[in-house]
């Protein structure tokens, strides 16, 4: 048995501390908190502790409203006061920077992370894994493992699919509809997405074969209150992505509709849309902001998706291209600019970095890449030489790397940490950049 002293937060949420000039990983204990632990795992770099003992306990520390917190894992902070989990998310965000990017975070603006009011009950779109545990039960797979803990009322998703979950999972058993195992069994995933707007309901059933008709089990679930769409999707591999390439409808509308301001969004099941729509005004509220526009400039939007900041930003724009390597998500953004009567956008399908090469005279980037981050995409920037560049970041880490680069030319002016999830240690973030005189 170790005692060790946790000195800060990691990206996962686990606390950190030192042992023989080795990083210790211990999940649930906090920063300034002296705490026993066991060592359950040893290599070269790291040592994996379990925590036995709170010794000095950190005035953070909260009673997690959850039930589930210590089991589940899909929320990692929710035993720390809300408010100073914005304060560690900033701290994430300086530490990645002093990490990977060779910048010095104090000598550029690091704003406090805008939280939200009420940090529960803000998901609008739930993935959950479905297994039989003495019956058909949803849930969230321990991390790094295919232990499922079951769920009845996660807090931090609408309560309304919480409800809608629970009915699914009742008619299968009622129906004799069995998950998907290795074996046996047919649905691996039910997706339910709610509107905020509407309050319509969108589900999907990911299925792992495609013998077994579906239709009895969609009669049923289409009398589910306020589910007005239903699809199926195939996906037999292995893979961690939760939707295959075989999406079908078998009930309602193509679409639902969701409203973000005034701004209307048609949503397929696969499309990406931000799972926190009220915070997803913060976040384009801010991206609009560090573009400084002034109805005179030609706005590039990488990785564009269904058009959200495309639509966002037009308003103050002279022109707005959106890039996006995804047809059907194109599609919904013609459709989605369409219906807000916005003439000044257009949307292409391709590959960011070689379609940004197609465009001269950029006023203005906006970038919202995935985790790992922009890649070669930096490169084109430094190429083409925008006045201004507003980075969008869901990882401090590649943030940081690709910064490294881009500083090369550019300067970073500020960045605005946004709390996107609540009681995670998900921080996403608005960085300003503007080219070098």
């Amino acid at each position: 048995m170790l005692e060790l002293e946790v000195k800060k937060i990691g990206i996962n949420g686990e606390g950190i501390a030192y042992y023989n000039k080795k990083i210790v990983f211990i999940d649930n204990a906090l920063p300034k908190e002296k705490v026993k632990v066991e060592i359950v795992e040893e290599t070269d770099k790291f040592i994996k502790a379990e925590l036995k003992e709170i010794i000095t306990k950190s005035p953070f520390r909260v009673e997690p409203k959850c039930e589930k917190f210590y089991e589940c894992g899909g929320c990692n902070l929710q035993h720390i006061k809300y408010e100073e989990q914005l304060n560690l998310k900033r701290e994430l965000i300086i530490e990645a920077l002093e990490r990977y990017s060779g910048l010095n975070p104090r000598k550029f603006e690091i704003k406090k992370t805008l939280g939200m009011s009420n940090p529960y009950n803000y998901r609008n779109k739930v993935s959950a894994p479905i297994k039989d545990l003495n019956g058909c039960a949803w849930g969230m797979y321990k991390p790094n493992t295919n232990h499922l803990v079951i769920l009845h009322d996660c807090l931090v998703q609408y309560n309304n699919l919480n409800d809608v979950l629970n009915k699914i999972v009742k008619l299968m058993d009622k129906l004799g509809f069995k998950p998907k195992s290795k074996n046996d069994g047919l649905i691996k995933y039910v997706v339910a997405r709610q509107s905020n707007y509407t309050k319509e309901i969108q589900i999907t059933l990911i299925l792992g074969e495609t013998k077994t008709s579906v239709e009895p089990l969609v009669e049923e679930i289409k009398k589910i209150e306020n589910v007005v769409s239903i699809y199926t999707d195939i996906n037999k591999g292995e893979s961690p992505d939760i939707f295959g390439e075989k999406l079908k409808k078998h009930y309602g509308e193509d679409y639902i509709t969701d409203k973000l301001d005034k701004y209307y969004f048609n949503l397929l099941p696969n499309a990406f849309f931000q799972l926190n729509p009220l915070q997803a005004i913060t976040l384009y509220n801010e991206a609009k902001k560090a573009a400084k526009l002034s109805l005179k400039e030609k706005v590039v939007d990488c990785y564009c998706g269904v058009g959200t900041i495309s639509i966002w930003v037009s308003n103050l724009a002279k022109e707005v291209i959106g890039i996006e390597n995804n047809k059907e998500a194109i599609k919904s953004a013609k459709e989605n600019a369409e219906a807000n009567k916005i003439k000044n956008v257009n949307f292409v399908c391709g590959d960011a970095s070689t379609e940004l090469d197609k465009i001269n005279d950029i006023d203005v980037i906006i970038a919202d890449p995935p985790r790992s981050g922009m890649r070669d995409l930096v490169y084109k920037i430094l190429d083409k030489e925008p006045k201004r560049l507003v980075y969008v970041s869901c990882n401090p880490s590649t943030l940081a790397k690709d910064l490294k680069i881009l500083s090369k030319k550019y300067e970073v002016r500020y960045i605005q940490p946004i709390d996107m999830f609540p009681q995670t240690s998900n921080v996403e973030c608005v960085c300003s950049l503007v080219l070098k005189k």
